[in-house]
């Protein structure tokens, strides 16, 4: 189904929105087939609408729409045959122009430079940050580690400090019993002996 087409004095540019193609003069550009094509939903409605308020055609609204879905893809080749072959047939079109414009300047070479440039500080600085969290994360688990150490080093100095003072009150336990057995048997030997003096004076 073919969307737009136009008579210029040299050739004639054909967009077919149906099947992702363009075709200028005897040559047909054909684009593969977006996995997500735009359907008739209110996203897409909303676009053409705009574009349409515009001024533009039905199809060049349909065209523009599939031009900058391309673009939103990432094929930016693909979305600048769109934006040419717009062009030819509305040259006055504002939004092909800035976008074409924004293409084409991003493919110059000292654009592309500063944006490798850029994309290299940035994933530098990701990297960066990325080490330093994983430093960060390390010094965490070092001093988790640490108050762990010092916890089972406190819980067994509290347990040897238990044990010292189990022993302890064992032994005083232990000499109050001896002591106790000491003094019955110096009792039983005093009575003892009471004893003997006393069969000694009945003798006497």
């Amino acid at each position: 189904r073919l969307k737009a087409q136009r008579q210029t004095s040299r050739v004639t540019i054909v967009i077919c929105t149906t099947h992702n193609c363009i075709v200028v003069g005897n040559m047909a550009l054909v684009l593969p087939p977006l996995s997500d094509a735009p359907s008739v939903t209110s996203s897409h409605a909303d676009h053409v609408e705009h574009f349409r308020s515009q001024g533009y055609s039905e199809e060049l609204s349909e065209a523009l729409y599939m031009a900058m879905r391309l673009q939103d893809k990432g094929q930016s080749q693909q979305a600048a045959m769109y934006y040419t072959a717009i062009l030819r047939m509305e040259p006055e079109c504002t939004v092909a122009k800035v976008n074409l414009d924004m293409l084409v300047g991003l493919s110059r070479p000292e654009v592309q430079h500063i944006l490798h440039r850029a994309l290299e500080a940035e994933q530098a600085a990701r990297r960066a940050a990325e080490e330093e969290e994983a430093r960060r994360v390390a010094a965490e688990a070092a001093a988790e580690e640490e108050r762990r150490r010092q916890e089972e080093a406190a819980r067994a100095e509290e347990a040897r400090r238990q044990a010292v003072a189990r022993a302890r009150e064992e032994q005083r336990q232990a000499a109050e019993v001896a002591a106790q057995a000491e003094q019955r048997r110096q009792a039983l030997r005093q009575a003892e002996k009471q004893r003997r003096v006393q069969e000694s004076l009945a003798f006497v």
